[in-house]
């Protein structure tokens, strides 16, 4: 069985953070999901990295706690963005006790940890040749590495934005900015899958019909607090400089996150599963394109386990998806 390495989204933390000990990120309110699954004999880390960090940063970050070393942000990106090359020392305390081509893992990231994870993928895949090129460039941009993941699963990712955020973002190098649509679109048009790695998008959807057929969110299984943004989320319509549409085909979402940006970045290889049930999906997955499983039924918290909204089906949710992961070869 592969290991199991979790990436949290925008502001959340994982086991290298305090307040992990607290409220874990991934279980909130049910308690400790990673530690219920690893007593089922499921290994599975919480990684730790930048609140607000860029996808880059982030990946670079994920790179380091793996291999326990030095994160390198390269000297040039760094120096394109004016921040330090060396960022945290994860020297002598790696995430996973072995991680390599015999010991792959599967990889998961909520929210922003969606593009954490394609970018990190991207770059263990393919590599990113300038920096490769510096003088002490970390092998994590030499790239030929795609083997030593067994896959990459999105969860309520914002794969391609969010209407919530908009189409150009702030500031740039930070996750706001990765999270806006146009941003979002052009990095996703740069990246290539590997043929042998497989890749999941399991959006959420908590929107509902109305008798006038208009779409809300469902209040009975969306947090409060996502209300209201889900709402404005419904009606957002328009055309991104970019050129992406923003329709009626945007206006599913979780609260916070549109359900087709959550699912496979645009312009990739995808395949839509006919259910959410993971095990009865086996026979149609395929590796080197996206899996999209239909919309889960809750807001956008719902797979970390819910805030208040308490999700009690979150255990047998990562079960059945680490087990169908296990049976892919």
């Amino acid at each position: 069985m592969a290991t199991n390495v979790f990436v949290h989204g925008y502001m959340g933390w994982g086991s290298y953070d305090a307040q992990y000990k607290a409220m874990p990120y991934w279980g909130m309110f049910t308690g400790d999901l990673l530690k219920r699954l690893r007593k089922e004999g499921f290994e599975c880390y919480a990684a730790s990295v930048k609140p607000q960090g860029s996808a880059w940063d982030r990946a670079c970050e994920l790179y380091a706690q793996l291999t326990g070393t030095r994160t390198d942000y390269g000297a040039l990106h760094a120096a394109r963005f004016h921040h330090d090359r060396y960022g945290p020392d994860f020297t002598g305390k790696p995430l996973v006790p072995v991680w390599d081509a015999e010991h792959p893992i599967n990889l998961f990231g909520h929210s922003f940890g969606g593009p954490t994870v394609l970018y990190f993928a991207e770059l263990m895949t393919n590599g990113q040749r300038a920096e490769a090129a510096q003088p002490d460039a970390s092998p994590f941009f030499k790239g030929g590495h795609a083997d030593w993941l067994h896959s990459v699963v999105t969860l309520a990712g914002t794969n391609n934005g969010t209407t919530m955020v908009g189409a150009t973002g702030g500031t740039p190098d930070t996750a706001i900015y990765d999270m806006a649509i146009d941003h979002a679109v052009s990095v996703n048009r740069t990246m290539r899958l590997d043929p042998d790695t497989y890749y999941f998008a399991c959006p959420c959807d908590t929107t509902t019909r109305q008798s006038d057929g208009s779409l809300r969110m469902d209040e009975s299984k969306t947090e409060k607090a996502f209300v209201q943004t889900g709402n404005q989320m419904v009606r957002s319509r328009g055309v991104t400089p970019l050129g992406v549409v923003i329709d009626e085909s945007w206006a599913h979402n979780d609260g916070l996150v549109n359900s087709v940006a959550a699912g496979a970045p645009f312009g990739q290889p995808k395949k839509d599963l006919s259910t959410g049930d993971f095990l009865q999906a086996l026979p149609e997955v395929e590796p080197g394109l996206w899996n999209v499983f239909p919309p889960y039924d809750g807001d956008h918290m719902s797979q970390m386990g819910g805030f208040f909204k308490r999700n009690k089906d979150v255990d047998r949710y990562y079960r059945d998806l680490i087990t169908l992961l296990d049976f892919l070869k």
